[in-house]
């Protein structure tokens, strides 16, 4: 429930009101990608189950209500029938536009086209399962969305797509290989089933090369080791320069072993963002290191 103050306006917490943006432009994407085959399975409700419980922060909006009371209704029993997927398939259409039209919520930004993409592909792959017209869907969706399909990452989407698409038929070592390339954008192994929480782990680099000598780095999130100020002294130690922001010639960024697993959500999720479109638009060498990391190449350097 969002506090308010005495003259009755809405008093909540700090970055609530652009993480119930985001939140809330996953969800039309995700429902969006639900519906493009125009079928509803089991998986399917049982995957916005998972992420409405892990949305509860939107709880007291009307639309969200709504929706986590249709599941319910659904789920009660421990029982999907198929008039009650025939019901939702009825209905989804409908809390979809109820969503969309929430007062106040950006959906037109250019972060916001990012945000639907990444819950349309989630939407899509929510029953592990790729079908020719949620790939037909995909490459309608992007056509639609000019500047979208012209940047990171909706531009390699699309390209892939397209590419599926070109000869006309769908075969499926290129339906396999577009999934693939989904799993890896919206970072959900599809063997684990897992939905949003697992969806968002952080995307660090496995075995990162580390030569800090004359190299820029910079600390987001918070970490167990100390201080961000201390994490800069020590990174000075030994020979680098600290950066407050992440910039194109940035060589490092490290992430606090506290930093939550919906980082997407939160106030260092967007030098996280900002540090993965810089290193697949413009190639650079940048490399993501968790704490874990960090504090090793510290022990083995002698600093402690």
């Amino acid at each position: 429930m969002i506090k308010t103050d005495a003259h009755g306006q809405p008093v909540a917490a700090f970055g609530y009101w652009r993480n119930r943006d985001k939140l809330l432009n996953n969800l039309v994407g995700i429902l969006d990608g639900i519906l493009a085959d125009g079928h509803i399975d089991e998986q399917e409700v049982v995957y916005l189950d998972t992420w409405l419980k892990d949305a509860s922060t939107l709880a007291g909006n009307w639309a969200f209500d709504s929706l986590c009371k249709q599941i319910e209704g659904v789920l009660e029993d421990g029982i999907i029938t198929a008039d009650e997927l025939a019901h939702l398939q009825e209905v989804l259409p409908s809390l979809l536009r109820a969503v969309v039209e929430i007062p106040s919520v950006d959906f037109y930004s250019e972060e916001s086209d990012k945000l639907l993409l990444e819950g349309l592909c989630k939407g899509v792959m929510a029953n592990r399962l790729l079908n020719d017209a949620e790939v037909r869907y995909l490459d309608w969706w992007l056509g639609q969305n000019i500047q979208l399909k012209a940047n990171f990452p909706g531009r390699e989407l699309y390209a892939l797509v397209q590419k599926v698409l070109a000869d006309g038929q769908i075969t499926e070592e290129e339906r396999q290989a577009l999934a693939v390339a989904i799993e890896r954008y919206i970072g959900n192994p599809l063997e684990e089933g897992a939905a949003d929480g697992m969806a968002t782990r952080l995307p660090v680099d496995i075995n990162p090369t580390l030569a800090l000598e004359g190299a820029s780095i910079c600390f987001t999130g918070q970490f167990l080791s100390g201080t961000r100020k201390q994490c800069q002294e020590r990174a000075a130690m030994l020979g680098a320069a600290a950066k407050t922001n992440v910039v194109k010639e940035l060589d490092y960024l490290v992430i606090g072993t506290l930093s939550s697993r919906d980082w997407r959500f939160s106030n260092h999720g967007r030098k996280i963002e900002k540090a993965l479109e810089y290193r697949e638009r413009y190639q650079t060498a940048l490399q993501i290191l968790d704490e874990e990391t960090w504090v090793a190449h510290l022990k083995q350097s002698g600093i402690r």
